[in-house]
């Protein structure tokens, strides 16, 4: 008697936040996997504590940096908060590198994340521009 084997990888599944309706079904879109996973992280990064509602704990303040002088300090403080929010917040990924550069010119800072998704082997990065708009 042979058993049947079947190995399944974990899915992850989010709202597209554009909520553009699907073509055909005019139901929300959703992303998957790899994308679903890096703008959890983002919506993690540009979130605060309180601005979710009946969960004050989650969010990192990370935007309260833009709001102090430009500096190398200023700049480790931002590193060890982005990786305390994805620590806390986001299981499935692991942080390998977190890159943070000041542009006082333009009042932000350059973000790049590198980290590796379980169940994924490849290392994976996300970037983005956090800037003050007021």
């Amino acid at each position: 008697m042979s058993a049947l084997l079947k190995t399944q990888t974990a899915t992850y599944t989010d709202f597209d936040l554009n909520f553009m309706p699907h073509p055909v079904t005019g139901d929300i879109g959703r992303v998957k996997d790899v994308e679903a996973v890096k703008r959890s992280m983002l919506n993690l990064l540009m979130t605060s504590h309180y601005e979710r509602p009946f969960h004050p704990e989650i969010g990192g303040n990370i935007r309260d940096t833009l709001f102090e002088p430009f500096s190398s300090f200023s700049e480790d403080n931002l590193k060890l908060a982005i990786i305390e929010v994805i620590q806390n917040f986001e299981k499935r990924v692991t942080i390998s590198e977190v890159k943070v550069n000041g542009y006082p010119d333009q009042n932000g800072y350059e973000i790049i994340i590198m980290y590796y998704i379980e169940n994924i082997a490849e290392e994976l990065a996300v970037e983005t521009f956090l800037e003050r708009v007021r």
